[in-house]
Protein backbone atom coordinates (compact mmCIF):
# COMPACT_ATOMS: atom_id res chain seq x y z
CA UNK A 1 0.00 0.00 0.00
CA UNK A 2 0.70 4.04 -0.63
CA UNK A 3 2.57 5.27 2.63
CA UNK A 4 0.00 7.69 3.34
CA UNK A 5 -3.10 5.16 2.94
CA UNK A 6 -0.61 2.44 4.88
CA UNK A 7 -1.18 4.90 8.03
CA UNK A 8 -4.68 5.17 8.04
CA UNK A 9 -5.39 1.41 7.08
CA UNK A 10 -3.08 0.09 9.55
CA UNK A 11 -4.70 1.53 12.54
CA UNK A 12 -8.15 0.88 11.46
CA UNK A 13 -7.84 -2.55 9.97
CA UNK A 14 -7.20 -3.30 13.78
CA UNK A 15 -10.30 -1.27 15.15
CA UNK A 16 -12.82 -2.99 12.15
CA UNK A 17 -13.58 -6.41 11.48
CA UNK A 18 -15.31 -6.29 8.06
CA UNK A 19 -12.30 -4.41 6.49
CA UNK A 20 -10.85 -4.10 3.12
CA UNK A 21 -7.52 -6.02 2.95
CA UNK A 22 -6.36 -4.71 -0.64
CA UNK A 23 -5.25 -1.26 -1.88
CA UNK A 24 -7.88 -0.93 -4.54
CA UNK A 25 -10.75 -2.05 -2.38
CA UNK A 26 -9.56 0.82 0.27
CA UNK A 27 -9.76 3.24 -2.63
CA UNK A 28 -12.90 2.48 -3.62
CA UNK A 29 -14.14 2.43 -0.34
CA UNK A 30 -12.93 5.24 0.60
CA UNK A 31 -14.42 6.69 -2.78
CA UNK A 32 -17.63 5.49 -1.32
CA UNK A 33 -17.59 7.19 1.86
CA UNK A 34 -16.78 10.64 0.00
CA UNK A 35 -12.89 10.97 0.52
CA UNK A 36 -12.31 11.15 -3.06
CA UNK A 37 -9.56 13.62 -3.39
CA UNK A 38 -10.17 14.31 -6.49
CA UNK A 39 -12.60 16.81 -8.50
CA UNK A 40 -13.55 16.15 -11.97
CA UNK A 41 -12.84 18.80 -14.82
CA UNK A 42 -16.36 19.69 -15.87
CA UNK A 43 -17.12 20.51 -12.11
CA UNK A 44 -13.71 22.61 -11.76
CA UNK A 45 -14.54 24.84 -14.75
CA UNK A 46 -17.93 25.41 -12.56
CA UNK A 47 -16.40 26.26 -10.00
CA UNK A 48 -13.45 28.77 -12.10
CA UNK A 49 -16.71 30.26 -13.69
CA UNK A 50 -18.40 31.08 -10.33
CA UNK A 51 -15.32 32.61 -9.26
CA UNK A 52 -14.54 34.45 -11.81
CA UNK A 53 -18.29 35.60 -12.41
CA UNK A 54 -17.94 36.93 -8.69
CA UNK A 55 -14.73 38.57 -8.73
CA UNK A 56 -16.19 40.47 -12.10
CA UNK A 57 -19.26 41.38 -10.68
CA UNK A 58 -18.57 42.36 -7.06
CA UNK A 59 -15.37 42.75 -6.76
CA UNK A 60 -15.06 39.84 -4.34
CA UNK A 61 -13.20 36.41 -3.61
CA UNK A 62 -14.78 33.18 -3.43
CA UNK A 63 -13.97 30.42 -1.02
CA UNK A 64 -15.15 26.51 -2.12
CA UNK A 65 -15.30 23.40 -0.23
CA UNK A 66 -14.99 20.49 -0.63
CA UNK A 67 -17.10 18.27 2.19
CA UNK A 68 -15.30 19.90 5.03
CA UNK A 69 -11.70 21.17 3.71
CA UNK A 70 -11.40 24.61 1.53
CA UNK A 71 -10.15 23.85 -1.78
CA UNK A 72 -7.09 26.28 -2.11
CA UNK A 73 -7.02 28.50 -4.44
CA UNK A 74 -3.48 27.48 -6.25
CA UNK A 75 -5.70 24.62 -7.86
CA UNK A 76 -7.60 26.79 -9.65
CA UNK A 77 -4.76 28.44 -10.77
CA UNK A 78 -3.15 25.13 -11.70
CA UNK A 79 -6.40 24.24 -13.50
CA UNK A 80 -6.43 27.26 -15.41
CA UNK A 81 -3.01 27.14 -16.54
CA UNK A 82 -3.63 23.25 -17.50
CA UNK A 83 -6.91 23.70 -19.12
CA UNK A 84 -7.17 27.13 -21.24
CA UNK A 85 -3.98 26.42 -23.21
CA UNK A 86 -6.93 23.83 -24.75
CA UNK A 87 -10.32 24.95 -25.64
CA UNK A 88 -12.56 25.48 -22.61
CA UNK A 89 -16.36 24.95 -23.35
CA UNK A 90 -18.65 28.18 -21.84
CA UNK A 91 -20.20 26.95 -18.77
CA UNK A 92 -22.76 28.64 -16.41
CA UNK A 93 -21.69 29.56 -13.24
CA UNK A 94 -25.45 28.87 -11.96
CA UNK A 95 -24.92 25.25 -12.87
CA UNK A 96 -24.83 23.08 -10.19
CA UNK A 97 -22.37 20.57 -8.73
CA UNK A 98 -22.59 17.96 -6.38
CA UNK A 99 -20.54 18.11 -2.63
CA UNK A 100 -19.10 21.21 -3.53
CA UNK A 101 -19.74 24.55 -1.43
CA UNK A 102 -18.99 27.61 -1.71
CA UNK A 103 -18.72 30.33 1.11
CA UNK A 104 -19.19 34.62 0.16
Amino acid sequence: MASKLGEIASPTSRMCTNRPHSERKWKSKLKEWGFDKHIPAKDMQVLVAKAEKRARDEGKETVFFQGEAEIAPKRFENFKRRKTTHTMEAVSPSAGILNLIYKV
